[in-house]
């Protein structure tokens, strides 16, 4: 079997011009699937916080949340400190999740589909959340670090578990999702992995404020209970450790939890003091040595919030 781009003979019914074209198009698809390969040319993938691995020093990848902490994530952080990281926000907001037009005329915004319908369309949403998800994190870096706003993790153990476990995905959407994912991302782990996590760390109560304040009309349907379901299974799978990860290359990912139940989106000094933190902790990542604490403990680990 020959590989993409090779020298294969074209088919029996192309001759002349014809069999030239076949031969220069396969050399120019193959040549750009070697540029679009996870990894190709050995720089594929650099730092990462929510923190993929990287070719080169283990810079990393970090998920942000949505309530508990999206302006935190997109500010890029204090003086400065958008200059040194790419800020990725997450595939699966509402803007992400509008379907192209021409493939749904009758509209295509999921997150409200969802809100609305859950039982009829979780399984739907979470299929293409974790795709956008998952081809976010296989894009080419643009800088040192990368900050992405939740991962495919965060969307199997947070997001799609708490749907299942609702009872918004049945037994057999939940297999078959976590058939799909365990396959792609067991194929795909080098790739995918952070090297470490934020978790933006706030109350339920306080993160339903957040979505009332910015006044999303696809958020107008999320409960109090949907939230609280999310901030269990984020307790369970990044604090307490106690939720079954299938991937040996993230279970003990370091996570830095920060505290973000204060309103820090409107106080400059808040902002950089949590930034410091992560500073510290990407630094501490940089240089091969195990987060601390501030107070000098180990960290525990490090992912995203709602």
């Amino acid at each position: 079997m020959t590989s993409p781009g090779s020298s294969e003979a074209p088919p029996p019914h192309l001759h002349g011009i014809g069999a030239r074209r076949h031969r220069e198009r396969r050399s120019r698809d193959g040549a750009e699937r070697d540029r679009a390969a996870p990894g190709a040319g050995g720089k594929h993938r650099r730092g990462q916080i929510d923190v993929p691995a990287a070719a080169g020093p283990r810079v990393p990848r970090v998920a942000a949340g949505g309530g508990a902490g999206g302006a935190l994530a997109g500010s890029g952080g204090g003086s400065g400190a958008g200059e040194r990281r790419e800020v990725r926000g997450d595939p699966a907001s509402c803007a992400g999740l509008r379907l192209n037009a021409a493939r749904a005329p009758q509209g295509g915004n999921l997150l409200q589909r969802l809100y609305r319908d859950p039982a009829r369309w979780a399984f739907t949403f979470q299929t293409l959340s974790c795709l956008g998800r998952l081809r976010a994190q296989l894009e080419r870096p643009l800088g040192p670090v990368r900050v992405s706003e939740r991962s495919v993790y965060s969307d199997r153990y947070v997001f799609a578990k708490s749907l299942f476990e609702a009872g918004q995905l049945d037994a057999v959407e939940w297999a078959v999702y976590q058939e799909w994912h365990t396959f792609l991302v067991g194929q795909l782990g080098a790739h995918t992995a952070p090297h470490a996590f934020l978790y933006l760390r706030a109350s339920p109560q306080r993160c339903l404020e957040r979505l009332r304040g910015r006044a999303r009309p696809e958020e107008q349907d999320v409960t109090l209970r949907y939230l609280q379901q999310l901030h269990a299974q984020h307790e369970r799978w990044l604090l307490e450790r106690s939720a079954e990860v299938h991937f040996a290359e993230v279970r003990h990912t370091p996570v830095l939890v920060l505290d973000v139940e204060g309103d820090f989106e409107h106080d400059a000094a808040a902002q950089d003091a949590l930034m410091a933190r992560v500073e510290d902790f990407v630094k501490d990542l940089q240089d091969g040595a195990e987060p601390q604490h501030p107070e000098g403990g180990h960290m525990a680990g490090t992912a995203a919030g709602h």
